[in-house]
């Protein structure tokens, strides 16, 4: 009687199982080289342009997510605060990687190098498996001189 029982109950909990099936979704999206082009840097993902330049080597900027305070704060010296950021009472946020954050980073990088342009310019990113955000980014380019 037992096994009866126990064959419908798995019967009906099979019946009960309904698959997913998701709908389309279309996410736009685009980068913004605004915080490159308005320091004078000249940008574009071609690998070849119709001007001459001279190489002056390969760029790069690698970016990862991490945790900030809330309030803006610098970081505290204290790192035993680092243990419990994940409790319930958190004074921190995990923040991502920003594109602006790293155009900046690489602008200073071509200024440093005597740049004034980027060619063939490259995104590569990651994401995270469980919230699907991304958690790296990585830039990279060769910056010549016009």
């Amino acid at each position: 009687m037992k096994k009866i029982l126990m064959i419908c109950f798995l019967a009906v909990m099979l019946a009960s199982c309904q698959t997913y099936l998701p709908s389309p979704v279309y996410i736009p999206g685009g980068v913004d080289y605004s915080a490159l082009t308005d320091r004078g840097i000249f940008v574009t993902e071609s690998n070849s342009v119709s001007f001459g330049y001279e190489p002056i080597g390969s760029v790069y900027v690698n970016a990862y997510g991490g945790w900030v305070r809330k309030d803006g704060k610098p970081r505290e010296d204290d790192h035993k605060e680092d243990y419990y950021i994940l409790g319930s009472s958190s004074k921190k946020v995990y923040q991502l990687p920003s594109y602006e954050e790293c155009f900046i980073r690489l602008a200073e990088k071509l200024n440093e190098m005597g740049a004034n342009g980027i060619i063939n310019l490259k995104f590569n990113w990651s994401k995270s498996v469980f919230d699907q955000t991304i958690d790296n980014l990585y830039i990279s380019g060769m910056a010549i001189k016009k």
